[in-house]
């Protein structure tokens, strides 16, 4: 059981938010959240929280916009080494690049490779974890 959980607030259509979030929603859609000041305070925000509480005190939590800077803070962790416990509620889930292509043979031949990377990186997080305890 962690002793604190980061939460990140989905879009909020009122008077202050609006724009502000429905830029960052389009960001979303083109990939483009990590270059958003509100992601950078975010994943700033988490690696102070990690350092002086411990990755494992912590978990991440987000709804709508929330969990794509969840997922996004997450993994940009991981890939530092620091696994934590991430919850999305009602997540968006925007076209990838692999829809606008025309080619159906390389749609399906692209969704085959990216089902081994990810299968092989799920393995490797799971033996990374296993040595670790």
């Amino acid at each position: 059981v962690p002793r604190y959980i980061i939460a990140f607030r989905g879009t909020l259509i009122r008077r202050r938010t609006c724009t502000s979030d429905i830029k960052l929603d389009i960001r979303v859609i083109l990939h483009r959240l990590c270059v958003s000041l509100r992601y950078q305070v975010a994943i700033q925000a988490v690696e102070k929280m990690a350092v002086k509480h411990g990755q494992s005190n912590m978990w991440l939590a987000g709804h709508s916009l929330g969990s794509a800077i969840a997922l996004q803070v997450g993994k940009d962790m991981a890939r530092k080494g620091n696994f934590l416990e991430t919850y999305l509620f009602n997540p968006p889930f925007p076209i990838t690049p692999i829809e606008r292509l025309r080619s159906q043979r390389l749609k399906d031949s692209l969704r085959y490779a990216r089902s081994l990377i990810t299968a092989r990186l799920a393995t490797a997080v799971k033996r990374s974890e296993s040595l670790a305890r």
